[in-house]
């Protein structure tokens, strides 16, 4: 069968298939919510739960299946990834209670958490230094169509159907089409790299614990990516019940933040090759600290009509993208072996996070959930920016050790 090399053109848009599964499994469902809670009966904010229990089985499929990539190949973790992704779709609609509901959803992201590690850590097989950087930001631009694309296939389908189930019958055809190409991709990881026991895969993570710039890399990464999904998790509500809006206007104030993020990944990938990653990292933090102190401040001093919270929300999402991403790809390049257990710590750390970010909107009524939001975003990129810190006096004083022997 012919398999679809890095170097053949199709190569990163079969991959970002794969990576774009976790944003098609979350936004395609997203304008459905308000119908999921109508026919469980249970409240708004409860149903952000779908969201976290979503995240939490993402995070604990990520931390298993890098390290078992490592040691039994990429191409076989995928396809099991992809068929528990399967199975779990086909057993969302079949949910008879919320709670059952709830452990699908996770069932469902613990198979998706198999899809996007092994995208990037297939990535980071093929590529290192600048070529990975540039890479990663092209798989970023391919990936991001998807909060663009998602929410109006889910609003297209609520609306021709008026059945939320059918959101998750079309997430089940797209967990086919994934089975059919894993038999187009060729195994990346090279043999003398593969590590021979499950017992030696996962004591790896030891070695990257102990990677201090890989740490406080992917610590500003997970931290701004929770502030991200902080939104995520929360829109559906804050559009719907704060703004009163049409399932068609959420899905363009949606889609309208993923053209934010895309615009940013594909900035990203002109200025890796002009900037030194450092660089791009100091711009964006600085940025996305004035933009959210200024959006917190506005939220508490005047009402915010719907135009005005989403500017704010398209403006953050910018700079808070570009932050992760560059973040998160600079950490990928302190690493040297072990590339699966490396992509697991760093995306299982950042759905961590994203979870337990939502949890906390679930404790807020809807009427306070923008301002709320804002500030918790704040917050992230403000621990974010304390991380960040740290990288630039651990690296001063490593140089001034360095200077004087």
């Amino acid at each position: 069968m012919l398999k679809i090399n890095s170097d053949h053109k199709l190569f990163l848009v079969v991959i970002a298939l794969f990576a774009a599964l976790p944003p098609f499994a979350i936004d395609t469902y997203s304008p459905a919510l308000t119908n999921i809670t109508s026919y469980f009966k249970v409240s708004a904010t409860l149903g952000i739960s779908t969201f976290t229990s979503y995240f939490i089985g993402f995070a604990i499929g990520i931390i298993t299946w890098g390290p078992l990539s490592d040691v039994y190949g990429r191409r076989k973790i995928l396809r099991i990834g992809a068929t528990l992704y399967l199975i779990s779709s086909l057993l969302c609609p079949l949910s008879q209670t919320f709670q059952q509901l709830i452990i699908a959803r996770s069932g469902q992201g613990f198979g998706d958490a198999a899809c996007v590690t092994i995208a990037f850590a297939t990535i980071r097989d093929c590529y290192s230094g600048q070529k990975l950087l540039h890479t990663l930001s092209s798989l970023g631009s391919i990936m991001v169509l998807a909060p663009i694309v998602a929410p109006i296939i889910g609003v297209m389908i609520i609306s021709s159907t008026h059945n939320w189930k059918d959101i998750f019958h079309f997430l089940s055809l797209y967990g086919v089409v994934l089975l059919i190409l894993v038999n187009f991709i060729p195994e990346t990881i090279n043999p003398e790299l593969k590590i021979r026991s499950i017992k030696t895969a996962f004591m790896q993570y030891k070695t990257h614990l102990f990677n201090l710039n890989f740490l406080l890399f992917s610590g500003i990464s997970c931290l701004t990516f929770s502030a991200m999904f902080s939104y995520i998790g929360s829109s559906a509500v804050i559009y719907f019940k704060i703004y009163n809006t049409t399932s068609f206007e959420y899905a363009l104030f949606f889609a309208g933040n993923g053209v934010s993020i895309l615009c940013a990944n594909l900035l990203l990938k002109k200025v890796t090759y002009k900037l030194k990653i450092i660089n791009i990292q100091t711009i964006t933090l600085l940025m996305s600290l004035c933009v959210l102190t200024i959006a917190v401040g506005l939220a508490h001093f005047m009402t915010l009509g719907v135009a005005s919270f989403f500017a704010l929300t398209f403006v953050s999402s910018f700079f808070m993208s570009l932050l992760s991403n560059a973040s998160g790809m600079n950490a990928l390049n302190q690493v040297h072996h072990a590339f699966g257990g490396a992509v697991s710590l760093q995306n299982g750390s950042k759905f961590l996070l994203a979870g337990f970010a939502n949890s906390l909107m679930e404790n807020y009524i809807y009427q306070v959930l923008g301002v709320k939001l804002f500030e918790q975003q704040l917050g992230c990129i403000l621990l974010a920016g304390g991380l960040f810190c740290i990288y630039l006096l651990v690296n001063a004083a490593h140089k001034t050790a360095s200077t004087e022997k």
